[in-house]
């Protein structure tokens, strides 16, 4: 069997893995050339997820850790000259940086009341001066368990 990847570089990598895991992995490329991954920690070692930012400016060979954010299935985009990156906990929630992640602002909701979104990584979609980013709702709260019955686009 031929490896797809003999040369990876890691990004982060969980201090327990059996107890804080990290998963929902995104990544942008920004004008600059610089690239934006996101990741998501949760698990029974975390009060409660978040997620983190870095950022490369050699092609992905190193990573410097730009900051957290207290949401999950996070996606950085771009939109004009910011970068965004989308998530939700519970309600959707969305930070902005104007200079290529170097900083954040803080978490703005865009949904308010107890609202239940969900989203594992996909892609942005940008068309006709818009970007399209797919999310989904949990609509009933009927399923005790992994609601995906219940998810709506």
């Amino acid at each position: 069997m031929k490896a797809l990847a003999n040369d990876f570089v890691k990004i982060y990598e969980s201090s327990d893995p059996s107890s804080v895991y990290c998963y929902s992995p995104g990544i942008a490329r920004l004008p600059s050339g610089r690239l934006v991954a996101t990741l998501d920690l949760g698990g029974p070692g975390v009060q409660q997820p978040y997620g983190k930012i870095f950022t490369s400016d050699d092609r992905g060979k190193s990573w410097t850790h730009r900051g957290d954010f207290p949401f999950v299935h996070a996606r950085p985009f771009v939109a004009g000259n910011s970068l965004y990156v989308l998530g939700h906990n519970g309600d959707l929630s969305i930070i902005r940086s104007d200079d290529d992640g170097e900083s954040w602002t803080e978490p703005a909701a865009l949904t308010s009341g107890g609202e239940q979104w969900h989203q594992a990584p996909c892609n942005v979609h940008y068309a006709n001066g818009a970007v399209y980013l797919a999310m989904e709702k949990r609509l009933h709260r009927k399923i005790e368990v992994w609601a995906v019955g219940e998810l709506a686009p």
